[in-house]
């Protein structure tokens, strides 16, 4: 019965250890990414093309980071959605259109804001 007892706990422990770092990673991405983001939102409101696309470059980054980790763990559907987003952010910035990149840029942004409220530690989440 004790070995049972230590049995359970250990794996309680570990399940709610590997939920909390999952939170903090996510969390971390999506830092990440609402900087990158912010970052290129600025450039396109002053229509500064090329520092436009060196943010680019850098959201593309945070992003395939951000689609290796959360891939196994997320909601294939919210993922595909944030990735249409931020190719058609791509594909305004390139060009040249800022209206649309910047429409596309605030989605981009509220969908990874979901994919937070989503994957938080919250009551709402658990029950």
């Amino acid at each position: 019965m004790r070995g049972m007892f230590i049995g359970i706990m250990l794996l309680l422990v570990v399940v709610l250890s590997f939920s909390v770092y999952m939170f903090k990673l996510t969390n971390d991405l999506s830092q990440d990414l609402f900087t990158s983001l912010e970052e290129l939102k600025l450039a396109v409101e002053e229509g500064e093309w090329e520092k436009a696309a060196q943010d680019l470059q850098q959201l593309n980054k945070s992003w395939k980071k951000a689609d290796a980790w959360w891939t196994p763990l997320m909601d294939h559907r919210e993922l595909d959605n944030l990735d249409q987003t931020i190719t058609r952010v791509s594909g305004f910035i390139q060009q040249r259109q800022q209206e649309e990149a910047f429409v596309e840029i605030g989605v981009s942004r509220r969908q990874v804001e979901k994919i937070l409220e989503r994957e938080s530690l919250s009551m709402r989440n658990i029950f």
